[in-house]
């Protein structure tokens, strides 16, 4: 094996942590991605993130941060979150969206959700879980350079 790839897990401290401007990327992105899939299901009138409303991007921004939280976040707990803030917000249950009198169709117990709407929370979960692993497994190879850096004999080939 050559390079660091010979390091196990747990030989070194590393760590990454999201930045707000990491939050801002990933909740633009999870955003958009919903946009072009509510638009596969015929769903429209979300804007773009440069022209959506504010509270709309802060439940972007909150649902990023909950999965940032923890690495157990799943699609059930991101949907359940969501619920939970729109009610406090006084959204309410009602067969199609009115965003002027907060009504939603989604505000259902998860289970109670066709598969078509809980792809959403999929989607969501797994473009977070996407970017944060990207970059822990940079962060990860970066400290690993840095140990064998310093440790030349940290990788050889008989620990391999």
């Amino acid at each position: 094996m050559s390079g660091v790839s010979c390091l196990k897990p747990g030989l070194i401290g590393y760590r990454w942590e999201a930045s707000p401007t990491d939050v801002e990327v990933l909740a633009r992105v999870c955003h958009e991605a919903n946009r072009a899939y509510c638009g596969t299901l015929g769903e429209v009138g979300q804007l773009p993130w440069d022209e959506a409303p504010d509270w709309q991007k802060e439940s972007a921004r909150r649902g990023v941060e909950l999965h940032l939280r923890s690495d157990n976040v799943g699609p059930e707990e991101s949907h359940n979150s969501w619920m939970e803030q729109k009610l406090r917000e006084g959204w309410r249950y009602g067969e199609g969206k009115d965003v002027e009198a907060k009504v939603h169709p989604c505000l259902l117990p998860y289970k109670s959700l066709p598969t078509a709407q809980k792809v959403k929370d999929y989607i969501f979960a797994g473009i977070v879980a996407g970017y944060v692993s990207a970059y822990r497994a940079d962060a990860y190879r970066r400290a690993a350079t840095v140990a064998q850096a310093a440790d030349p004999e940290v990788c050889n080939s008989s620990s391999d």
